[in-house]
């Protein structure tokens, strides 16, 4: 039963990733966004549990939600990389020990 709890729980947040991906771009005034993969986990699963849909609020609430330990593993991380790999132009980098994802916008030239 456990494995299935587990299994499940990873799939939603995965599932979550790309949205509160798309909010964090939908309120992005510069064309690059650099956040900490943990942060966006911990974000994902805050939205995941809670239903949460206004990224306010996931951010606010997410100090008070624990994510379970398994989420912040490399194993786990490598699959977000893929999941955000999939819907945006991202590059991943790793600065004092942290690993970041830093998603590249479209900007459209004005001439």
């Amino acid at each position: 039963m456990y494995l299935r709890e587990k299994s499940r729980i990873e799939r939603g947040v995965l599932s979550r990733i790309s949205y509160v991906a798309s909010l964090i771009v939908k309120g992005a005034k510069s064309p690059r966004i650099s956040i900490r993969l943990r942060s966006l986990v911990k974000y994902s699963y805050t939205a995941y549990i809670l239903g949460l849909r206004d990224f306010n609020m996931i951010r606010g609430v997410s100090s008070k939600v624990n994510p379970p330990k398994y989420l912040f593993s490399h194993y786990f991380y490598r699959r977000v990389e893929e999941e955000l790999a999939k819907h945006y132009r991202v590059l991943f980098v790793n600065r004092k020990g942290k690993r970041y994802a830093i998603i590249k916008l479209a900007t459209i030239k004005t001439v």
